[in-house]
């Protein structure tokens, strides 16, 4: 549907967009998360290796422009106890 639009690009930006948000809401509230942990939080899947993955590239992304400081340990990637 957002493909005969042409608006596949704009619904990809704000996937993102919303993605960044969560994250920025959920480090103001927490202040240390395991990646397994932001994944389950965000919807995904932490025991998809690929997803917990994307996280970290955003999280990472998002360090990078300096929109929040943090630390990631990769010692627990899931929230498995």
């Amino acid at each position: 549907m957002f493909e005969q639009d042409h608006n596949l690009g704009l619904v990809s930006l704000v996937d993102e967009s919303l993605r960044r948000r969560i994250i920025q809401k959920l480090t103001q509230t927490w202040s240390t998360l395991s990646l397994g942990q932001l994944t389950n939080l965000l919807g995904m899947d932490s025991s998809n290796d690929l997803q917990v993955e994307e996280v970290e590239r955003e999280v990472m992304g998002m360090v990078c422009l300096l929109s929040f400081t943090t630390f990631l340990t990769k010692k627990e990637r899931s929230s498995k106890s």
